[in-house]
């Protein structure tokens, strides 16, 4: 899903995808879904960020605990 949505059955189902960049694999976009009291839909895409070392990110220590 390159565009972080996708509709099916003449736009009367959509899949929503929100993870961009998934597994640091994809380039795909993410996207949210609003809809209005009017029942109004707008979709926000959202782009995926650089992508980043999977090495780094088992090598960064965890947050700590708060007490």
């Amino acid at each position: 899903m390159e565009d972080g949505y996708e509709f099916f059955a003449d736009h009367k189902l959509v899949t929503i995808f929100s993870a961009p960049n998934y597994c640091n694999e994809f380039d795909n976009d993410g996207a949210m879904l609003k809809i209005s009291e009017d029942l109004c839909c707008s979709f926000y895409k959202r782009t995926p960020a650089e992508k980043v070392n999977i090495k780094q990110l088992r090598s960064r220590p965890g947050t700590p605990m708060k007490r």
